[in-house]
Order: structure tokens, then sequence, then C-alpha cells
């Protein structure tokens, strides 16, 4: 690939110029006349279109365990640091998902991404409608009196990454973790979480109307090659439960929990086969299965060394500096500063693309750690560089964000030049 150069990125893109105007003209009309509620009914009469993903790990294939020795100087605590007194007490007052405290951006989200929600709401609307007639049915048989919890556990991880679910583990079902009102739609005290991965190339593209595409594709997939597990569990004779996204609550906790990964600076869950370029799904069950334990995998301080994202988010949401937030030791997102981004950036996730160990992987990270002190690929443009609304920034650039996207106004995003995508 060509070397990016700064010549005016948005002429390239065709946005400047009458073209351009026109483009906002159809985009700000697009934004008063669709609404979350109009894309959905329009969508029931299109066509879902199946997920086809491009991965490093085909069917039946487990990634990789992870198997190097963290360094002493960036060991922390295995999981996710927190103040068990200050989560208990946050406990107390009932957890919501973002969108239900904000339900203007939800809306704004659809409006300024019409164009993506057409496509992919035919695909997420055939994903929930399988969720609900799976959730329908019960156990097909009585379970095995002498089912064996340990052997239990290898034949349902062994199945999964037999469908395509390269990572997979268990958690115990917490009541914290669960958001208002989902509270009591558990069956079990089990949560089984699924990983599958999203397609690296493209991934790399970020932001990009192909990565957000990619994204929706994996999320659709996830769903299906779970719902293949939670169908084995009922095989077998106990309760399982899909969760949609909602159910889920706070996926990451449970991840965590399971040993698949830690809480990243950026808010995300990486893992160390795919850092967060991964999607989740999880299933409610009560079938003795053996619970995971969370990991140290020196990710919390490598993050610390690195903060790659909170330099090069394009608005400036991910905070420097970590503070308790619901008792866990965290930066706290900014969702005024980054949903809109994400609304009118096709989900942005620069946080994701410029992460070394999405990019590399941990075991590279950590190698290159050990080897130099240094964050691999932190300061060059093969990582921290990206396009952004028709333009190219380096490592040493970062975009200004318009007042209008902030405000939560109709936007038009410049795609990268064809050849640069």
């Amino acid at each position: 690939m060509a070397e990016p150069t700064r010549e005016s990125g948005r002429a390239r893109a065709g946005t400047s110029g009458p073209p351009g105007r026109l483009r906002f003209a159809v985009q700000y009309l697009a934004y008063r006349v669709f609404s979350a509620r109009r894309l959905a009914v329009l969508a029931r009469f299109l066509p879902a279109r199946s997920a086809v993903l491009r991965e490093r790990y085909p069917l039946g294939m487990q990634a990789p365990e992870f198997a190097r020795q963290v360094p002493a100087d960036l060991r922390s605590v295995a999981g996710i640091e927190k103040d068990p007194a200050a989560e208990a007490e946050a406990a107390r007052e009932p957890l919501r998902s973002l969108f239900d405290r904000w339900p203007e951006a939800d809306e704004h989200i659809h409006r300024v991404g019409w164009r993506n929600f057409l496509r992919m709401e035919p695909v997420i609307r055939e994903t929930q409608r399988r969720v609900l007639a799976l959730n329908s049915r019960g156990p097909v048989t009585a379970p095995a009196p002498d089912d064996d919890p340990e052997q239990l556990t290898k034949d349902v991880l062994e199945y999964a990454h037999s469908v395509g679910l390269p990572i997979v583990g268990v958690a115990e079902y917490d009541e914290k973790y669960a958001f208002e009102p989902r509270r009591g739609n558990e069956v079990g005290d089990r949560v089984v979480v699924c990983f599958a991965e999203q397609e690296y190339e493209v991934t790399q593209s970020l932001p990009s109307l192909a990565a957000y595409h990619a994204a929706f594709s994996t999320v659709a997939e996830v769903y299906r090659r779970t719902e293949l597990v939670t169908e084995y569990l009922r095989a077998r004779g106990y309760r399982a439960r899909l969760n949609n996204t909602e159910d889920q609550g706070v996926v990451i906790a449970y991840a965590v929990q399971a040993g698949l990964g830690q809480l990243g600076l950026n808010g995300q869950l990486l893992t160390p086969q795919f850092g967060s370029r991964c999607r989740p799904c999880t299933i409610s069950t009560n079938a003795p299965l053996v619970f995971g334990k969370p990991v140290d995998y020196g990710i919390p301080r490598i993050c610390d060394e690195c903060k790659i994202c909170v330099r090069r988010c394009p608005s400036g949401a991910i905070p420097a500096r970590k503070a308790v937030h619901r008792g866990v030791y965290k930066a706290k997102i900014d969702p005024a500063r980054c949903v809109p981004v994400v609304a009118a950036a096709h989900g942005c996730a620069v946080c994701m693309k410029v992460c070394p160990i999405q990019k590399y992987g941990l075991d590279a990270v950590l190698g290159e750690w050990e080897r130099s002190g240094t964050v691999l690929g932190k300061g060059t443009d093969d990582l921290e560089g990206y396009w952004f609304d028709g333009e190219y920034f380096g490592a040493r650039k970062r975009p200004k964000i318009p007042q209008v996207w902030l405000e939560l106004g109709p936007t038009v995003y410049a795609e990268p030049p064809r050849d640069r995508r």
C-alpha cells in the first residue's frame, strides 16, 4: 500500500464541492425522515444477508492458549482491580444500560447511520427472531445422573470450538452485573461466555463502512454459533437460555471471571489472542459446568505504559487516569464525547484499531517489552495512523471533531479514498 499523503483527503474522497453538498442534503433529509422505529419497519421488507467471516481459526479450532510468562514488572492482579466495599454499595443502585439511560443517543445512531442499519437491520432482526424461538424451547431429555462436571465442561467447550467459537469460558452468574429490568431472566447459576473473531484485515481499516459491517456480521454469526451450543446443552438435559444484547449484562465482567482476558484502558475486554477484535455472546444455564478463574495477563500494566488509545481517540473520550467507578478501578469513558463520534464515523472504534494487543497479539507485545522495555508499535504510523472523515492522520496528528457531531446533529462522514481502504 502506498504511503498516505497530506493533500486534501476530503477532496480525494469526493466530499468537497457540489457532490459533497448533495450528499449532505441527502443525509440531512434522511436524518429528518428516518427514525429507529421507521428503519425497523422498512427493514422487514429487506432480505437478511448471511454473514461470511474470514477467520484465522477455522471451524473446530480453538484459539491457542496463552502460555507466555508475564514479566514481573507487568504483573498486577488476576482479573480486574476492585474495591469490594464500593462495588457492594454501588450494587444497591440498579444497573442500567447506556441507551436505557440515554435513549436520544440510540435514536441518533439510527438516524445518522440509516444506510448501515438498512443493510444490517434485517440480519439483526433475523438473529433476534431465532433467539426468541430458541428460548421458547426447554430441555429435550433429562440430564444424566452421573454427569461429571469436569467431563461435561470439556465436552461443552470442545463442541463450542467445533462450531467456530475459538474462545469459550464459564463464569458464575452475578445479579449485580445484570441490567434492569432484565434481572430474573437467568435459568441457572452459570454463564457460558463465547467469542467469535472479527475479521483481521478489515478491522485494520477502522473507522470504515467495511469494518462497521464486519462487526455487525460477526455479532450475527456469534449468535448463530452460540445457538448451537445452547441446543447442545439442552440435548444433554439442562436448561439453557441464549441471552440477547440486554440480557447479557456486563459481559466483560463474566469474561474476566472466566479467565478469557482483562479490562483494557479503552473500556473493552482485551483477550490475549485478539485484543478486543472479537464479539461476545452468552448462555445462561443450570448445567454443573466448572468455573474458570481470573488470570493476570499483564494487560493493565501494559495499558498503563501504552495509553495509545487515550492519545489517539478522536474526541478525547478516554481519560488517562483510572478511578473507582461502581467499585471497579478503570478509565471511565465519557459517553458524551464517545457516542456522537461512534454514530457519525461508522462505529469509530479507533481505540480498537490502535491497540497493539489487537493488532499484534499479547504474546508479541510482551515479547517486545522483554526485549526493549517498549510497547510494540507505539509511535508508528503502522499502528497509530488511521483515516478519519476523508483525511489521513499519522501518529502525531489527531482529528478535530466538529461541534455539530457532539451536539447530535446530522452529519456526513467521508470514507477513505478507495485505494487506501
